[in-house]
């Protein structure tokens, strides 16, 4: 019975780890830009 369920078991945690992992990058990217002036950061370019 695990067999016929792992697939799709392994499906879900994998889109939730992944989607996650993206979550979080984003949350800190957009707490860094929300704190942080372009000064502070600096500017790449």
């Amino acid at each position: 019975m695990s067999e016929s369920q792992s697939l799709a078991t392994r499906t879900v945690r994998g889109v939730f780890w992944t989607g996650s992992a993206f979550g979080l990058q984003i949350v800190t990217t957009f707490a860094f830009f929300r704190f942080l002036s372009l000064e502070q950061m600096g500017q790449f370019g």
